[in-house]
Formats: C-alpha cells, structure tokens, sequence
C-alpha cells in the first residue's frame, strides 16, 4: 500500500519537491491541495504540472476521511460527527456552534490507551495514532458542513492523548494555523500530563493553550482514577505545566472532572486550592457525563456550587464549564465511536 502523502509535514512536502527537481513553492501548493481543498486525485490539482501528477501517484495515496453519521442536540445545538477513515476505522469530533466563535473538537487517536476510569473513549483500547492527515481532515470535513467561517476555536480534546501523537499533532496544527488562520490562543491540547511531551510542543514554536486534566488533588486518588499518575505523578505533572507556560508565556488550564462522591468533597477542592496557590492558570471545572457502563454518577449542583467557592479563595480564575451534546454522547468523557449518532 502506498504511504499517504498528506502525512508528510511542510518540511518534508518540501523535500520531496527538492527530490523531484520541483520548485520549492510547490510544497505550499501541495498542502493547499491536500488540506484545505480535499482532493481525492492527484490529477485534480490544476495548477501542478502533468509531469509532477504521475511522479506523486507512483509514490503515494491520498487517504480520504468522511463523515460517516451524524447527529445534532436538541437542547443545546452540539453536532458530533462520526468519521470513517481510509482503513475502516472511526472516530468522532464535535462542532459546538456560537454566534461568533464556534469551537470543533477533534480526535488525535483511534481511541485511547492510557485507560481513565470515567472516559468512554477508554473503553476502545487503542488502535492506532492518526496522521496528520487525519487530525486536519477533521477541521476541513467540519468546516465544509458548518461554513466556512463558523470555527474560530480547536480543542484537541476527541478521542486520544495529543502529546502521545506529537509527530502528526505538531505538524497538523502548523498547516491549520497557515492554511486555516487559526490562531495559536484559539487552539487548545488537553492532556492527562506527559512532562516529555509537555516540553516537545514547547519548543515546537505552536505556542498553542494547554490543558491539564487533572481531576483529583492526591496521587492515591488520582492513581485510582488515571492510571498514568503511576508513572507521571502530580508533582512531576504540575512542574510540567509550570514550564510549558514559562517557555510559551501562555498561562494555563487545569481541568477536573467532578465525579459524584468520589473527588467532589469538600477535603478535595482544598487540597486543590493549596495544590494550585503558587500556579498561575485557570482552573475549569467539569460535571461527569455520564457514559453506558462507567460506575460514575453526575455531582448535585449544590456540591458543584461548594467546591467553585473554596477554589475562589486562591489567586485563580475558576469557571464551570457548561458541557454540550450530552444528549448525543458527545460531550466531555462521551466520545466512544461506538455510541449510534
């Protein structure tokens, strides 16, 4: 099977036009062809020579994701869609529309192998990482169905751990800033907290927001709920958090997960308010969505209320973040690629 060309980062895309005695400005032609105008054939990019045509299609593919089902939330106008790649695979991305900033969240992975008790996307296993191809398709694919000029903001936050997929993830967002003019704070990568990887898109240059998911203050209960605090415990994690700011100059997200009697007390949100006084960031707090399966259940709006006012006693923005699409299993936690749209 020919490998797919629009895996290939700008670097690489202008070496293969150095290889092939191209000029290099073909690279950036080639991208716009690929990325932002989706063409299944190399003999539909008019302004390529003929010559150039048949030397790509003797190398290379061009793997084709498409919208496969979709579903939208009565209540509150979240979209999922649910995407079959080239090889049969499937994963999901969500469009959350607004009047002027709309935001898509999109999947790095099919599935996921850091195994979070409260996430269906968990329950997968993992499959394999996407290309970069396959992160961009997502923006191009929902962009083609919700106008042009509906996305303002990219959350990496699908299915998937971005900072496990670097060598596609770094260069998708480099084409979605230059061929989609997406700005580097409108783009956000969660993460359950990789130090190494935390570093590498550092010094990637990207400057994007980051996101840690946290979601308990103690690395017994934390371990319990993510396995991979066995390996990264908070400590090592926050001090990574520290860094990615100092290096980019962004402050960034912690995000919690309040799950119904299990990290919502009150001894928790004040281990997360002395936890957090010396680390500028902003801290989201998210109710559990349920999912099919998971022994987890939704927090009263009376313990949500609680824990937001003892973490508004620190030096930090706290919010409470309103989830959306939760009705079509697709908001925070939901994406399964398994739930029928």
């Amino acid at each position: 099977m020919k490998p797919d060309l629009k895996a290939l980062n700008s670097q690489e895309l202008t070496s293969l036009m150095k290889e092939f005695g191209e000029p290099l400005f073909r690279a950036q032609q080639l991208a716009r062809w690929m990325h932002k105008e989706g063409v299944a054939n190399f003999a539909d990019m008019s302004n390529l020579p003929s010559s150039l045509h048949g030397l790509l299609a003797e190398r290379y593919s061009l793997a084709q994701s498409v919208i496969k089902r979709t579903a939208t939330s009565p209540s509150d106008g979240a979209t999922k869609h649910l995407l079959s790649l080239n090889d049969g695979d499937h994963i999901e991305m969500v469009f959350l529309p607004a009047e002027e900033h709309g935001t898509l969240c999109i999947s790095t992975q099919v599935g996921c192998a850091l195994g979070c008790s409260f996430c269906a996307t968990a329950g997968m296993g993992f499959r394999r990482n996407l290309s970069a191809g396959e992160i961009l398709d997502q923006l191009r694919l929902a962009l083609g169905e919700h106008g042009q000029e509906s996305i303002r903001n990219l959350v990496l936050m699908g299915m998937g751990e971005p900072l496990l997929n670097l060598s596609a993830v770094v260069p998708a967002l480099g084409w979605a800033r230059e061929l989609f003019s997406i700005g580097r704070r409108r783009i956000a990568v969660s993460t359950v907290g990789i130090p190494e990887g935390m570093r590498r898109l550092a010094d990637s240059g990207l400057g994007v927001r980051l996101a840690l998911s946290l979601n308990a203050p103690s690395d017994e209960l934390r371990s319990r709920l993510m396995p991979i605090n066995q390996k990264h415990p908070i400590k090592e994690v926050l001090a990574g958090l520290v860094e990615y700011s100092r290096i980019t100059g962004e402050r960034s997200t912690i995000e919690y997960v309040l799950l119904g009697g299990v990290n919502d007390r009150s001894q928790e949100a004040e281990g997360m308010l002395a936890l957090t006084r010396t680390i500028p960031c902003k801290i989201n707090l998210i109710a559990y969505n349920p999912c099919p399966g998971l022994p987890f259940n939704q927090p009263t709006k009376d313990t949500i209320d609680a824990f937001f006012q003892i973490l508004l006693a620190g030096p930090n923005t706290v919010t409470v973040r309103q989830s959306r699409g939760a009705d079509i299993f697709g908001a925070c936690g939901q994406l399964s690629a398994r739930t029928p749209c």
